[in-house]
């Protein structure tokens, strides 16, 4: 079987994977066999990376884009050694040194690898239970809050300017309950091998949980295994005794730090309570494959980097096997993307990183990819901007609308950066 290295360009998703997360009211805009094609634009024009456009998709069912003629393409492609520009994020991360996400993607089933629809990954809404530091308004409604305290005090400007536009979005997900693509996985559940769901948040969605119990009630959970990505603070009893319906459970939860650093990034998150679920899902499941972990690495947590890689190991080492995966923060170049840290602040994170992969991650049966953390601070490091103003502004002008103050959360060789600026 091909598997994907450096050397050539194959990737597993196309052959198995779609992805329908971007919205133009009711209608899917743009499609993907991975949600990581969506973070770049098209060249030349002001279009999210798509292998249908919005015109071909419309009236198509995912069977029916899955073996379109442009899929067919782009694994010609991708098996003959030929770089898709519809995967231009990883192309970018690969030419940076740093390990694609492509790279991670294996053939997850029990038969002979082929080209066959299994897995579907949905957005259903921006319903979120957070307002995360990182996110946008697409992804989290709780975000139009802080649109809203930025534009009565004339700062919104300012702040989108700090943060390359981050905060409000283009492509706003509506509920699409009844959307023809969802009604399709709906009554075609005996299809979906692999449901995958993120959001906003799917736990805070009751559409979601509606069709994990339509996969009970036709008696096809069994077969099909779950990918959730959440935040987990909304882990209950009831989810998890629906989660024990699947065949298993392989959820990515995004955690970005731990303690002050995590509720800052995570506004309205509580740490405790994030520890607390995450015990009690381990206690009350039984069908836990594996949990993956996402970690956004910002300025505002690499400073808490090693106590997070102590707090993985503390809660997950002997218990389940945990991959850690580091992104980068979007959009790049904004105020709180790591480059624009000095390079002596980013030097020191890294020789603490380098000391705890020589002491200590050799005990630690789970991956952590370290090595990919490394090559982003050391890119940052051969790209530095440090335009610490840009820094500060971002922290200060969302502090402003939500009454905090940096000083409270981050890291003391941080707060004493950002005090001089």
């Amino acid at each position: 079987m091909t598997e994907p290295t450096k050397d050539n360009t194959f990737c597993f998703y196309p052959f198995y994977a779609l992805v329908f997360k971007l919205y133009e009211n009711q209608d899917l805009k743009a499609v993907a066999p991975c949600c990581m094609m969506h973070d770049t634009w098209k060249p030349n024009i002001d279009q999210v990376n798509s292998v249908l456009s919005k015109e071909e998709l419309e009236g198509l069912n995912p069977y029916e884009i899955f073996y379109h003629e442009k899929f067919k393409e782009l694994r010609k492609n991708l098996l003959n050694n030929v770089r898709d520009s519809n995967c231009a994020t990883c192309w970018k991360q690969e030419d940076k040194g740093i390990l694609s996400h492509r790279m991670y993607s294996k053939w997850l089933f029990e038969d002979e690898f082929n080209t066959d629809l299994r897995e579907v990954d949905v957005s259903i809404s921006n319903k979120c239970n957070l307002a995360c530091r990182m996110c946008n308004v697409g992804s989290s409604h709780q975000l139009w809050e802080d649109v809203d305290k930025l534009e009565k005090s004339n700062k919104l400007r300012l702040f989108e300017k700090a943060s390359n536009h981050s905060l409000r979005s283009h492509n706003l997900p509506q509920d699409v309950k009844n959307n023809y693509l969802i009604q399709w996985i709906y009554h075609n559940t005996d299809k979906i091998k692999i449901l995958k769901a993120s959001g906003g948040e799917p736990l805070y969605d009751k559409n979601i949980l509606d069709l994990l119990r339509k996969f009970v009630k036709d008696g096809n959970s069994k077969s099909t295994e779950l990918a959730f990505h959440t935040n987990a603070i909304l882990i209950t009893d009831e989810i998890i005794e629906l989660f024990n319906e699947f065949k298993l459970q392989r959820h990515t939860f995004s955690i970005d730090g731990v303690d002050e650093t995590y509720e800052y990034i995570r506004h309205k998150a509580d740490f405790s309570i994030l520890e607390q679920n995450i015990k009690n899902w381990f206690k009350k499941s039984n069908n836990i494959h594996i949990v993956n972990i996402n970690f956004v690495l910002s300025a505002l947590n690499i400073g808490n980097i090693i106590d997070f890689l102590e707090w993985i190991a503390l809660m997950f080492f002997e218990k389940i096997r945990c991959n850690i995966f580091i992104s980068e923060v979007r959009p790049e170049g904004r105020g709180i993307d790591i480059k624009n840290l000095p390079i002596e602040y980013l030097k020191s994170v890294q020789t603490q990183i380098l000391e705890f992969k020589e002491f200590k991650i050799k005990k630690y049966d789970f991956h952590y990819e370290i090595d990919k953390l490394l090559s982003l601070i050391d890119h940052a490091i051969q790209n530095n901007i440090c335009n610490l103003k840009k820094l500060y502004n971002e922290i200060v002008l969302l502090d402003g609308t939500r009454n905090q103050s940096y000083k409270n959360y981050l890291d003391f060789s941080l707060i004493k950066i950002l005090e001089n600026v």
